[in-house]
């Protein structure tokens, strides 16, 4: 399974500098860069080595709410820091015991490079926060970004992250405000 999202993100970004070369930003839109972009949003994770506490099967669907923030640095560069928090409590089969996840908050800081606009590939790292036991989490994901109007955004995303114990992925729309 990890080998098939690793060669995913490797076709995505060879793909993606192909087609790159044919994104031209405008030269009077060039030096208007909106630097800052903040979002809230929601969705699902899903944690296929999860179960819900009644322990009745494998894999669970977890509401997550996320905030983000995103400095822009040039046109294909971005920084964005996420915060996400799982909202119900679950446990992850060990051995011979239960890993108890209950209400895990992720915080990562991620690189994005946008090869096209308004698409961009993400990866970076983080940490999960939990009351029974905190993870180091490795992220990546990918995101479009649909203009609405007046610096505002709809953006769905799709993010892998892999942590010491599970992998977990999430299907994600957040609205955002450029200023």
């Amino acid at each position: 399974m990890n080998k098939r999202i690793l060669l995913f993100f490797i076709f995505t970004l060879a793909t993606g500098s192909i087609i790159a070369q044919e994104y031209v930003v405008h030269e009077e839109n060039y030096h208007n860069i909106v630097h800052h972009r903040l979002a809230a949003g929601f969705g699902y994770t899903f944690v296929p080595k999860g179960e819900n506490v009644m322990n009745d099967k494998e894999g669970i669907l977890v509401p997550t709410l996320a905030v983000k923030y995103l400095y822009k640095f040039s046109h294909t560069w971005s920084a964005e820091l996420m915060a996400d928090l799982e909202l119900i409590e679950y446990v992850i089969p060990e051995s011979n015991d239960f890993l108890t996840r209950k209400n895990a908050l992720i915080i990562a800081a991620v690189g994005i490079y946008e090869p096209i606009e308004y698409w961009g590939v993400f990866a970076g790292g983080g940490i999960e926060i939990e009351q029974h036991h905190n993870f180091a989490v490795l992220r990546a994901g990918t995101a479009y970004e649909f203009q609405i109007g007046h610096d505002w955004d709809i953006t769905p995303s799709l993010i892998f992250d892999f942590k010491e114990e599970y992998t977990s992925w999430a299907l994600m729309i957040s609205a955002g405000k450029h200023f």
